[in-house]
């Protein structure tokens, strides 16, 4: 049975001259074990989706990593510090940030539901190649 967990959490769009707070969604799906999603509420009717891999936000959190579309990395601050999340597409770039804390917190609940190096027991690979070539 597929499991889903999401949350809402607090961010601020860094790119601009001043700081413009938004809202992102984390998605994950027990069944989808090697990947996230973060939806971007950017405005009223306005959402900007991305899927990436969720070991980007699990190793990001303590050292930089990513390559092509989505960069993640750490910055600490004695008092606790952010993730900095920067995206990029045909439409252009941004770089967001939110609270370390609220990031651990939703790392804490992946891989709750599915530990680090077990995701290839949530997958099925025969049925996803089954449903790609039907």
């Amino acid at each position: 049975m597929t499991q889903r967990i999401a949350a809402v959490l607090p961010f601020v769009l860094e790119d601009s001259d001043r700081e413009f707070p938004l809202v992102a969604k984390f998605g994950f799906r027990s069944d989808r074990p090697f990947e996230m999603s973060m939806e971007v509420l950017a405005g009223p009717g306005e959402r900007i989706r991305w899927i990436f891999a969720r070991d980007l936000l699990l190793h990001g959190r303590h050292r930089p990593c990513g390559e092509g579309d989505v960069h993640v990395w750490p910055r600490r601050t004695p008092g606790g510090g952010r993730i900095w999340i920067r995206l990029w597409s045909d439409a252009g770039r941004c770089a967001l940030s939110v609270e370390a804390e609220d990031v651990d917190d939703w790392c804490r609940r992946m891989t709750d539901l599915v530990p680090a190096g077990s995701e290839g027991d949530h997958f099925d690979l025969d049925e996803q190649l089954r449903s790609l070539l039907a």
